[in-house]
């Protein structure tokens, strides 16, 4: 009887570590605040190559929050260009082409994978898709400086834990 009782509770116990959670994805956004009281031109590259961004300018430069219920758009819903002109108190929303849609369609998505509940997190690992890898920022008659957007602890991150999203905020002051 002892030795029924053991393998009842054995496989329960067993049971319960092996309990399939719902796998779900995490995601994450990129966006670029103009906090600065002058307006700014911002030059993207990759590879030392000019690359372009897909954006939407915000009104307000604090962080939007979209859900991966409204974060796609198509791309002549988009601006588009490796030069942005950012007004003072304006924010950029940036976006690029969903990899995970169908072939031979082209829609563009300001949220990305990043990893996933049962998988590994790779925060920050979208961040070429949207930015590439270098931006040159210009305030007013100034010559260019490098906005440090390859330097993590630079952006303001947080987690919605409702969504699922990192939102990842850099601010020029």
């Amino acid at each position: 009887m002892k030795k029924i009782l053991l393998l009842a509770v054995a496989f329960g116990l067993s049971s319960c570590f092996q309990l399939k959670r719902q796998d779900y994805s995490i995601y994450e956004s990129f966006q670029i605040g103009n906090t600065s009281p002058q307006d700014v031109t911002l030059r993207f590259y990759q590879e030392n190559a000019p690359k372009t961004v897909y954006y939407e300018i915000q009104p307000a430069a604090s962080p939007v929050y979209p859900s991966a219920e409204n974060g796609f758009k198509d791309e002549t819903a988009l601006l588009s260009g490796s030069v942005v002109h950012l007004a003072s108190g304006q924010s950029l929303l940036l976006y690029s082409k969903d990899r995970q849609w169908n072939p031979g369609t082209v829609r563009y998505s300001c949220l990305y994978v990043c990893g996933s509940s049962d998988g590994g997190l790779f925060s920050f690992s979208n961040r070429a898709f949207f930015i590439g890898d270098s931006v040159t920022v210009v305030h007013g008659d100034e010559a260019p400086t490098a906005l440090p957007v390859t330097r993590n602890e630079q952006w303001e991150t947080w987690y919605d834990e409702q969504q699922f999203i990192y939102y990842h905020f850099l601010r020029i002051e």
